[in-house]
């Protein structure tokens, strides 16, 4: 007879929870298909022998109390899959999952979350609800689907969306797990702090008055502890201007909108004429080659800090790339075109575009300077501030402040206010009066129309820049 080929299953373990345990699962792969079988299995993730070349096929320690009754139990499990295997071959994975089960079910027990692995549509949004549902004791299949039967919230919550019930924080939680965005976390954040201080919330909570209240909890200084994600956080603000307020309440409107496609809700609030907050012209310092003439010319051989920082601000400046790009800028990333001179190819982080910088003079000189090491945003600014002072670029700039609808304009120092952001807007300001199109300065900064472009260049800052060039 014809040997049966049969796919080779691995012990594997699942995501480790906060007590250090996880699920096992047996995995293969098998012509293009994936099979993952859960035997009921949970164990010390520390115990645990991985998958290795002539070291068995996943096990436990035996040396541990208790650990060689499961992996005798694995064992025979793994013997029962290549059996199942033997009666019908090539199965698809949920015929055969089924298959592995339907042989005296009343006798083989799971873990309630193992049989939603296995049967639900949505397993992980499923087994978050299993405290609503009961306990989670081992049952047998056949007690599992009779729960299923009588219980039709429990059948929609396993097999139907419709039933799938998520509050506004679970959705979010998932939302930004998935988007991996920091602003999107940040916003997690201070909604967390808010309903921590101002009383829980869900969707259909979010209207004008939420709104009122909200922008309260924005423009005011707060401070609390609460937990997030297992962790104890302690939350302080100060108030927030209008433009972050205004970030901040896109992201509530994006959480809404997002959960409304989910099906979650009907809310159609965030989306009325008003609702969010208005961006205004923001605050900058701009800088001029001038100024990087003054900066240029100090000695700061006893200050090797300072010497890195001016290092990395001629960068950004020559670039107008964003902080988080200055680690890529590379004298072997420069390319030269014939008739037209030499670029500098990166690809941006935040918008994963290819961006060509033109060298010019200034910027080859600083290329062939020693390569300056990274720092934190902060800090980094904070000696931005110290390097300006310290070479007489203290002149006073126009600033406004704008929080709760209270508007106050007043003089500051731009040493005192310069930050790395404002490189940037000098650096993009400064391409432009070299001549580089609207439409790269475009892919260097982000913008997506020329309109939003010209306002962070700002035309008064064009001509005076024009004139320290001249």
């Amino acid at each position: 007879m014809p040997k049966t080929v049969r796919p080779l299953f691995k012990a594997k373990l699942q995501t480790i929870d906060k007590h250090g345990e996880a699920a096992v699962f047996f995995l293969a792969k098998f012509n293009g298909m994936v099979y993952k079988i859960f035997p009921g299995e949970k164990v010390k993730a520390k115990q645990w022998l991985p998958n290795k070349k002539g070291k068995g096929n996943g096990r436990l320690k035996d040396a541990e109390s208790g650990n060689a009754q499961v992996n005798d139990r694995l064992d025979a499990f793994d013997r029962k899959l290549s059996e199942k295997w033997k009666e019908k071959p090539g199965l698809a994975p949920e015929q055969f999952r089924q298959t592995v089960f339907s042989d005296k079910p009343e006798e083989f027990c799971l873990p309630l979350s193992a049989w939603m692995e296995i049967y639900c549509k949505e397993p992980k949004r499923a087994m978050r609800r299993l405290d609503e549902i009961g306990p989670s004791q081992k049952e047998s299949l056949l007690s599992f689907l009779r729960k299923l039967t009588e219980a039709p919230d429990i059948r929609q919550l396993a097999f139907g969306r419709s039933g799938l019930s998520l509050t506004y924080f679970e959705f979010i939680k998932d939302f930004v797990e998935k988007k991996k965005t920091e602003g999107l976390t940040t916003a997690r954040k201070h909604l967390l702090a808010f309903a921590h201080l101002y009383g829980k919330f869900d969707f259909d909570d979010i209207n004008w008055n939420w709104r009122d209240r909200f922008l309260q909890f924005c423009y005011t200084e707060e401070q609390c502890e609460f937990e997030m994600d297992g962790k104890l956080v302690k939350y302080r603000k100060k108030p927030f201007e209008q433009n972050y307020t205004a970030k901040v309440m896109a992201k509530v409107v994006q959480f809404v909108n997002a959960g409304r496609r989910a099906g979650l809700t009907s809310n159609t609030n965030v989306s009325e004429r008003g609702f969010g907050v208005p961006f205004v012209d923001g605050n900058a310092c701009i800088l001029y080659e001038s100024d990087f003439e003054i900066i240029d010319s100090l000695d700061l051989s006893h200050r090797p800090d300072l010497a890195n920082v001016r290092n990395l601000a001629l960068r950004g400046f020559c670039t107008g790339l964003r902080f988080s790009d200055w680690h890529k800028i590379d004298k072997k990333r420069i390319e030269v075109i014939p008739d037209r001179g030499r670029v500098m190819n990166i690809k941006t982080q935040k918008t994963k575009a290819l961006v060509s910088i033109p060298v010019d003079s200034l910027f080859d000189r600083v290329l062939n300077e020693p390569d300056p090491y990274m720092m934190g945003y902060d800090a980094f600014n904070e000696r931005l501030r110290e390097l300006c002072e310290l070479a007489g670029v203290t002149r006073l700039i126009d600033w406004t402040t704008r929080r709760g609808g209270i508007q106050e304009d007043f003089q500051v120092r731009l040493c005192d206010e310069v930050s790395a952001h404002d490189l940037r807007r000098s650096g993009l300001t400064r391409l432009a009066l070299k001549g580089v199109p609207d439409r790269i300065l475009r892919i260097i900064s982000g913008h997506t129309t020329d309109n939003q472009l010209q306002k962070y260049l700002r035309i008064g800052d064009k001509l005076a820049l024009l004139a320290s060039v001249n």
